[in-house]
């Protein structure tokens, strides 16, 4: 069995969202696309690296581990 912790963005700004939508969402910044294309791990730290140059590699890869888990 898996849990999850969701949270509504750093400070809850996102729960009416989240509550009036009946959903949960991702709130990394600029990350607003439908990320179910993305088959693998490297696929989406290549979509990280792209939105975040300036990230370090393993912030990259921890994100992408994080984000490829919640959406398969």
């Amino acid at each position: 069995m898996s849990l999850w912790l969701i949270r509504c963005g750093r400070d809850g700004e996102h729960e009416t969202k989240f509550l009036d939508e009946n959903r949960v969402y991702l709130t990394w910044r600029k990350c607003d696309d439908d990320l179910s294309p993305l088959t693998s791990r490297e696929a989406v730290r290549d979509m990280l690296a792209e939105i975040s140059p300036d990230a370090s590699k393993g912030k990259l890869g921890n994100h992408a581990a994080q984000i490829y888990a919640f959406v398969h």
